[in-house]
């Protein structure tokens, strides 16, 4: 009996990527903020007019700035953060790569925002897109994974709709 290439199997290589992309969102997206703010609270680039733009900005509610105590924003950000890992080893359970990652994304896009919290009393934001959005990569992160956890999930409803269904796509 020929031995596997992966001692751990599929799961430990899905489980491996979901946390390498956390660890890798949390560590760009700490730098980055590191970085801007070593520049001083009045940095401030245009780099697209009116589109793109670096700023200082302190999130001190939850998302878009909703108000919020710091107490009940870090709560509930740790019981969103708990069902996602959650999750993830669901995805890792049944050797679903794409979703895994992306929750993994989330989840890393979730923890550097909390390290903000904890550590600051607010979340740094320094990119500002149409003059009035500013987020910074870990929301970036935490956006772009639950788009491909959507979209993946979705097509993958999909497919496995049109497979049940093979007629109703007869012409």
């Amino acid at each position: 009996m020929q031995k596997s290439a992966y001692p751990r199997g599929i799961k430990g290589i899905v489980l491996a990527a979901a946390a390498f992309t956390a660890a890798v969102i949390v560590l760009v997206d700490q730098s980055t903020k590191h970085l801007f703010l070593s520049l001083g609270d009045e940095h401030h680039r245009i780099i697209i007019k009116n589109v793109l733009e670096t700023i200082h900005h302190e999130n001190h509610g939850i998302i878009a700035n909703l108000p919020l105590p710091l107490p009940l924003t870090i709560s509930v950000t740790i019981i969103i953060m708990a069902l996602i890992v959650i999750h993830v080893l669901k995805y890792v359970r049944a050797n679903k790569m794409v979703q895994a990652v992306a929750l993994a994304e989330i989840f890393g896009g979730a923890l550097g925002n909390l390290i903000d919290r904890v550590t600051r009393g607010y979340v740094f934001d320094w990119i500002l897109l149409f003059g009035q959005s500013a987020i910074n990569i870990a929301d970036i992160a935490i956006i772009e994974g639950a788009l491909v956890f959507i979209g993946w999930t979705w097509l993958e409803k999909k497919s496995k709709n049109d497979q049940a269904h093979p007629e109703e796509h007869i012409l």
